[in-house]
């Protein structure tokens, strides 16, 4: 696998490969849940709407403007090809004519997005980002995972990661005083993943998540340490429906943590 950075044209390639890969597994979802609405569908359990968005920063965030023209013209358009009994009998033809109607706000977001690090403005612990935690769990710290140092992986240097968390945890202790750390996330059916936690983590652990939402807790595994497609992962879920690594939650306090990073080199 190269470690160089995308091409724009490596990355208008993947934006196309990612929802068609999406597009694919919508086609399969409504096939075994017909009863589910069609356009709630398209909004929760694919990221479209974010990967079109003009807003650089839109790469997976929550907040995202379903009311804008541009989308409400696209969903229209991607409807009714659901809606064409013939188009949606085949799941080639319905990703291939999806595909088509949303390729031009897909080109127009590769353009918006090439090079951006926008994303990580908001990470404060290099590829860790947390949450204010909230009134009901004041100690507890939700964290979200990303890629700061793409084209490298997160794995590449295992002391990067220990770093990631141990900033994370004295940032929190000292503007909270929390004192646990949580995340729902495929990453945690990862064994190299769960090399950095302590057994508390893993005793903690959550029940598989399998009602597909949009976010990269459950479609980060299908973008590589580069940015483009996994190909291995996507060739899975095309051909089984299945994720190779499904989203569980688990928590754990910081001083398991720190003692159980203080002995990774």
């Amino acid at each position: 696998m190269s470690s160089e950075v995308l091409t724009f044209e490596e990355h208008l390639d993947f934006g196309s490969q990612f929802a068609a890969l999406q597009l694919h597994y919508l086609w399969r979802w409504m096939k075994l849940h017909p009863e589910e609405d069609f356009r709630k569908a398209l909004r929760n359990r694919t990221d479209l709407c974010r990967k079109t968005d003009p807003a650089p920063k839109h790469f997976d965030v929550a907040a995202i403007d379903y009311a804008r023209p541009e989308w409400l013209k696209m969903e229209d358009g991607i409807t009714a090809l659901y809606e064409d009994r013939k188009i949606f009998a085949s799941a080639a033809k319905f990703e291939k004519e999806a595909l088509a109607v949303a390729a031009p706000a897909i080109a127009k977001f590769a353009k918006l997005t090439y090079g951006s690090t926008a994303k990580f403005d908001e990470y404060q612990c290099g590829s860790l980002k947390y949450d204010n935690p909230t009134e009901k769990a004041p100690r507890v710290v939700n964290f979200h995972i990303g890629n700061a140092i793409a084209p490298k992986s997160i794995f590449q240097d295992r002391s990067y990661l220990v770093g990631c968390f141990m900033e994370m945890m004295d940032q929190t202790e000292e503007k909270f005083g929390a004192d646990t750390i949580q995340t729902h996330t495929w990453l945690n059916s990862l064994p190299k993943w769960l090399e950095y936690f302590p057994k508390e983590w893993i005793d903690n652990m959550g029940p598989e998540s399998r009602d597909v939402q949009w976010h990269f807790g459950f479609w980060g595994q299908f973008v590589s340490a580069r940015g483009d497609l996994n190909m291995k992962y996507a060739k899975m879920l095309r051909e089984t429906g299945e994720f190779q690594f499904w989203p569980r939650g688990s928590h754990c306090s910081f001083k398991s943590m720190r003692k159980h990073l203080s002995g990774i080199a």
